[in-house]
């Protein structure tokens, strides 16, 4: 083929194959959720937020607020994570009549963004839950066009689409069996939106001529990454990646050809226009988030995003020395002993009885000021055990990231230092361990991991591996590996940060694979012709 196709046709040809293929293996992904029954088993996350996207679409109440009738509702027991439990409620409801008596409340949990994905389902869908997931692919479809219309003459950028579509199938059934996750919609799945985005930013660093378009296009994946910081803050970790990008960019590179712009009356470095963007839709992100929000989410603590510093100390437990020194568990409840006894030994028992409240056991804490406790406990720790505290981040975690990353594809039976997640408490047990456990048995059962997983992915390897030979273009192909290696080390971040586990790693079990495949296409590319 390469020796009859001039290289313009064939990279036509190859653009237009690797577009369909990035179609089928979306509707794959797709077509592999509902066969998980995602759409009609939503995890626990939807069906908290159902009561004040409902509230709002059915009743027009204030964002993020729920109807007292409607809590009652959702709390009798009728209702459960099942979509027709959810819908049948639904139903029940709508009909009635608002009054002024009714009372709004607060919804429980952290970051309240899930519920404005919840809220554009019902509007698009009707008061059917099955809508949520249908939102999702659609955020993720939408975020693909822009993508491949952007590179739509990048044949290598093209398959890295496709390729990423199919590793999001493979980890489907992972995230569905976790108990603790129990479906792609759980709010610890919600960064997989916001991958292709980054993708796209990461890419555009790369580019030697820059039209007007390209720009506009970066903007609209800009503003998506940060719809999803919004859902799930912990994504904002992407944000704080592109901005490292940004500012090595504007350091060593020189400008790029900006086409079409200097009509337009200005010349700067794309990367200080990305720094603008990310500026803008951050400074739009938190002033929504103080403005938007009604004023009750900021009474008695609460938080409008998710603690921070809590997985922090709660990683510790990985090094040995903290886990039998501070008896910690991955298990939260050690955790918050662990602030309440640092109060009280420090004379602050006032401070703690402020914290947790009139409850015993931590069902009423105040977020806000007990997360900057648990931040003043980590400099302490970290202050008196300094080599426990360095070693932590760069052995311990990283080891149990790697040992969880060889558990997803098979190479590990189970996940690594399970009795971690084993609490001395009633509530919790061994309940952890033993999803871990039963995860991996139903991946192994139906073959979702080990030599099977492998395979398939390894046919992606081998189309890269092609394409290098076909279309053997270092200009365009050597972008597309480095930007998948920077997206590669990126992910690592949150589990070196907080900690990895089967419940955590969804990203990073993305995109490992996603960077490994497009090694392939460096073999043929090394000391041999090169095509522009």
């Amino acid at each position: 083929m390469k020796f009859f196709i001039a290289p313009n046709k064939k990279k036509f040809i190859l653009s237009i194959f690797f577009i369909c293929l990035s179609i089928a293996t979306f509707f794959i992904s797709f077509n592999a959720a509902l066969k998980l029954k995602m759409d009609t088993e939503p995890p626990y996350w939807v069906w908290a937020a159902v009561p004040p996207a409902f509230s709002n679409v059915a009743f027009g109440t204030r964002r993020f607020m729920t109807l007292d009738f409607i809590h009652i509702k959702f709390n009798d027991g009728t209702i459960n994570t099942s979509a027709a439990t959810i819908n049948k409620g639904m139903a029940e409801l709508k009909n009635v009549k608002k009054t002024s008596e009714m009372k709004e409340l607060t919804m429980p949990g952290e970051d309240k963004g899930i519920v404005i994905l919840i809220e554009l389902a019902f509007k698009l869908f009707g008061f059917k839950v099955e809508g949520v997931l249908y939102i999702y692919y659609l955020i993720l479809g939408f975020a693909g066009i822009i993508f491949a219309y952007a590179y739509r003459h990048n044949p290598y950028a093209l398959l890295l689409l496709a390729t990423f579509y199919f590793c999001h199938r493979l980890i489907l059934p992972m995230i569905k069996y976790d108990g603790q996750l129990a479906g792609v919609l759980a709010l610890r799945c919600i960064p997989l939106l916001a991958l292709i985005p980054l993708l796209h930013c990461i890419l555009f660093f790369f580019e030697k001529k820059i039209r007007l378009l390209q720009f506009v296009l970066v903007f609209f994946q800009i503003g998506l990454l940060t719809f999803i910081i919004f859902v799930r803050s912990t994504t904002v970790w992407m944000f704080a990646l592109i901005i490292i990008i940004s500012i090595v960019v504007l350091t060593l590179r020189k400008e790029p050809n900006l086409i079409n712009i200097e009509k337009y009356h200005f010349k700067i470095y794309p990367a200080a226009l990305i720094l603008t963007f990310l500026v803008f839709f951050y400074s739009t992100l938190n002033l929504f988030l103080y403005r938007g929000l009604p004023d009750e989410y900021y009474k008695k603590g609460q938080i409008a995003t998710r603690v921070f510093w809590h997985n922090i100390y709660s990683g510790f437990a990985f090094n040995p020395n903290f886990s039998i020194r501070e008896q910690l568990r991955i298990d939260d409840f050690t955790t918050l002993e662990a602030v309440e006894k640092f109060l009280k030994d420090n004379g602050r028992a006032n401070e703690w009885a402020i914290i947790n409240g009139p409850s015993e056991n931590y069902t009423t804490i105040s977020w806000t000021p007990y997360d900057l406790v648990v931040k003043e406990l980590v400099v302490d720790r970290c202050s008196s055990y300094f080599l426990d505290c360095i070693t932590s981040f760069f052995w311990y975690k990283p080891i149990a990231m790697i040992g969880t990353i060889a558990w997803v594809y098979g190479l590990k039976k189970y996940p690594p230092n399970i009795d971690l997640f084993v609490s001395k408490h009633q509530e919790i047990g061994n309940v952890v361990k033993e999803q871990f456990i039963f995860t991996s048995n139903q991946l192994d059962r139906y073959g979702e991991r080990g030599f099977y997983w492998i395979l398939r992915i390894s046919f992606f390897a081998l189309l890269f591996y092609l394409l290098a030979r076909i279309y053997p273009c270092k200009e365009k192909a050597i972008p597309v590996v480095a930007t998948s290696g920077i997206l590669f080390f990126g992910s690592m971040v949150p589990s070196i940060v907080g900690y990895a586990a089967p419940h955590t790693i969804a990203e990073l079990a993305l995109t490992t694979p996603l960077f490994l495949v497009t090694l392939a296409s460096l073999l043929p590319l090394l000391g041999g012709k090169d095509v522009k």
